[in-house]
């Protein structure tokens, strides 16, 4: 099912308000069956991603990933999680989580 494909979650809720120069950690996991996740990837706006290589990849495992993020400004920002596998399937629907900063 390509619906199920590439699978990429959130662990943590950013459900506290956080300050402008305060430094968030995302941590979450990504899994596809039977095909290496190789990257993790992450967007702030939606349209702009970073691509985070995944390390010793195997189709075997789930990967856990984290991404660090210092507040610039202040407001409410949605950051987007998407996985990339070996065969270059993106995650159909990312992983999102809303914050807010002041």
């Amino acid at each position: 099912h390509a619906d199920q494909r590439a699978k990429v979650s959130i662990l943590n809720r950013a459900e506290e308000t956080f300050h402008v120069g305060d430094q968030i950690t995302f941590e979450g996991y990504a899994d596809d069956c039977g095909v290496a996740v190789t990257a993790i990837e992450f967007s702030l706006d939606g349209e702009n991603w970073t691509s985070c290589a995944v390390e010793n990849a195997n189709a075997d495992k789930w990967v856990c990933w984290n991404f660090a993020y210092t507040v610039q400004q202040a407001g409410t920002f949605k950051l987007d999680v998407r996985a990339r596998t070996a065969d270059g399937t993106v995650s159909p629907l990312a992983a999102s989580v809303v914050f807010k900063a002041m």
